[in-house]
């Protein structure tokens, strides 16, 4: 799974938001209501870990480990800045 294309799915799907929580899919918000963005087959630890650590960096997931909570910002060049809180 590569999150930033997800990320730029949800932004071609008009999505105001990107939810994602091991056992349940990837879901979007459309227009208030919740949609599964690619299919229902639910997140594993090991999709969030691969999200995780493709929009993080060194630093910031030292920080996760210390504080269990991280708020940072991630930019995809051709969309607008994704505010993310994990």
């Amino acid at each position: 799974m590569d999150i930033v294309d997800v990320i730029r799915l949800a932004k071609s799907r008009g999505a105001s938001d990107l939810h994602m929580s091991v056992g349940t899919p990837i879901m979007f918000r459309i227009n208030g209501s919740l949609t599964p963005a690619i299919d229902e087959t639910p997140l594993t630890t090991e999709n969030m870990q691969e999200a995780f650590n493709q929009l993080t960096s060194e630093k910031e997931k030292e920080a996760f480990e210390r504080d269990m909570e991280l708020d940072f910002g991630y930019s995809v060049p051709e969309l607008v800045l994704s505010l993310i809180h994990i």
